[in-house]
């Protein structure tokens, strides 16, 4: 009896996922940027009635009063040493990292080897598809329009989040978008393709739109997290065949670039331009950096604390001041009944390198590379420095976690590769956080942390003990 419960729950939370994973699809790979943010709640909501189970329901509400609790002590800390505090911008804080919530508020995930095989074929489609309108993209861009390959075309790269780009070329964050999100498919499907020794031309055909999209930060990011991982996976099985496979990679990563330099060289040039930039004190992100660990965490123990959410530089914080979306000059409140504002820390440390950056576009080039806010440095502020340190070790033991499970063989093989995939993905997204506040954009980590969720093979009902379940799965998928 408790073994068809337990099924029966399996099967539940199966067809949740699964559902929530063909909505957040449609919502990332669409232009709807402010319905993403919402995305989390819609699927923790989804989820609930789907699965009917109580310990979800109260898990979100306890994570609510938690953050609420924190808040309050943040916004009480402040009176102490005399800082304007927005209570707002925590608000929208938890908006803006709906994604964790999500995370935080399920129970533990199961998911059936059935389940994991659609959401295999679903991933296969999307890539083809996503990365097919992206070429094409580039390719009427360049050759039918007449524009070439270089300089900026790789922003016309968007697949369906922005179908027409090539009519109306713009910088928008729809490119970066669109690579994170494909990137994130392409390394859950590797498993697949290297037990079924099939498909590599979907890697191919994805890994092509990547460079075509030339966002330059996230591709050395999504190579340098692979060969951090290959290395540190493989370091105690030094076969033959392993270092035929390190060599292979590193000869892959040095045609990938060379390909790189000669259909897009003024992109390639940017590396080294970025590079020097941030090398320069002038550059706002390195600015900021330094006052952070320089000035702020002399002048105010608080930091130790944190700040709080939306207090420093955090997407939130940004929204708060009313100007991040529309006119910089004009600001305009985000949530209905407040007025834009913005705390005393990040009108003293970050609102000059902010309108710095706005008014020279010319000198920064409305790249991530040098704008003065990013996810790292966000968490270690509002969080503070105890809790960053905590994230630090979780971090650190998750990826060391899998790296075990990989080199346990006793394992299934695809299994092992799905741990592969997991801690490619984790270091990833940890990478691009130190360029943009990546880990508030709901549109493009939820797909990500969702199909870790997934496919993490640390949670043993993800892992059905059956022989050979590692074939089922490539002969389904293959279909």
């Amino acid at each position: 009896m408790l073994n068809k419960t337990q099924n029966a729950m399996q099967n539940r939370q199966s067809n949740a996922l699964l559902g929530i994973f063909i909505f957040s699809l449609l919502i990332v790979f669409s232009p709807f940027k402010l319905l993403a943010y919402l995305t989390p709640f819609f699927a923790l909501f989804y989820y609930i009635i789907k699965t009917d189970n109580g310990k979800t329901v109260i898990k979100f509400i306890a994570l609510t009063l938690i953050y609420v609790i924190v808040v309050v002590f943040w916004w009480l800390t402040s009176f102490f040493v005399d800082e304007r505090f927005i209570l707002s911008n925590s608000l929208i804080a938890f908006i803006t990292y709906g994604s964790f919530v999500f995370v935080f508020s399920l129970d533990s995930v199961e998911i059936t080897i059935s389940a994991q095989q659609k959401f295999i074929k679903i991933i296969k489609n999307i890539i083809i598809l996503e990365a097919t309108v992206g070429i094409f993209q580039i390719l009427i861009y360049g050759v039918f329009m007449g524009k070439g390959f270089d300089s900026a075309s790789g922003d016309i790269v968007q697949g369906t989040i922005g179908l027409f780009s090539f009519l109306n070329p713009g910088i928008d964050f729809n490119n970066p978008i669109y690579c994170v999100n494909l990137a994130i498919l392409i390394i859950f499907y590797l498993p697949h393709v290297f037990t079924s020794k099939k498909d590599y031309w979907v890697v191919i055909l994805g890994c092509l739109a990547l460079l075509m999209a030339s966002v330059v930060h996230l591709i050395f990011s999504l190579v340098f997290a692979f060969a951090v991982i290959t290395v540190f996976f493989y370091i105690n099985q030094l076969s033959q065949k392993t270092i035929y496979t390190v060599i292979g990679t590193g000869i892959l990563a040095i045609i990938t670039t060379s390909l790189f330099y000669v259909v897009q060289p003024k992109n390639f040039e940017l590396v080294s331009h970025y590079y020097e930039k941030f090398q320069n004190t002038e550059t706002p992100k390195k600015q900021v950096t330094q006052r952070v660990f320089s000035e702020l965490a002399n002048e105010s123990p608080q930091i130790w604390l944190g700040l709080g959410t939306g207090q420093f530089t955090s997407r939130a914080s940004l929204m708060g001041t009313g100007r991040y979306f529309g006119d910089f000059k004009n600001p305009k409140a985000v949530l209905p009944l407040t007025e834009p504002n913005m705390s005393s820390y990040f009108e003293k440390y970050v609102f000059d390198l902010w309108n710095l950056y706005v008014s020279n576009p010319q000198t920064f080039g409305g790249s991530s590379m040098t704008k003065p806010f990013y996810s790292i440095i966000s968490v270690v502020v509002e969080f503070g420095f105890i809790l960053s340190i905590i994230f630090v070790v979780l971090f650190i033991t998750y990826l060391t976690r899998l790296q075990s499970y990989f080199g346990n063989k006793n394992n299934p093989i695809i299994y092992r590769y799905y741990a592969f995939s997991c801690a490619i993905i984790t270091l990833f997204l940890f990478l691009i956080s130190l360029i943009e506040n990546y880990l508030e954009i709901t549109q493009a980590i939820f797909l990500g942390i969702l199909l870790i969720m997934v496919f993490n093979p640390l949670q043993k009902n993800n892992v059905p003990n059956i022989e050979n379940n590692q074939n089922n799965m490539n002969e389904n998928t293959d279909n």
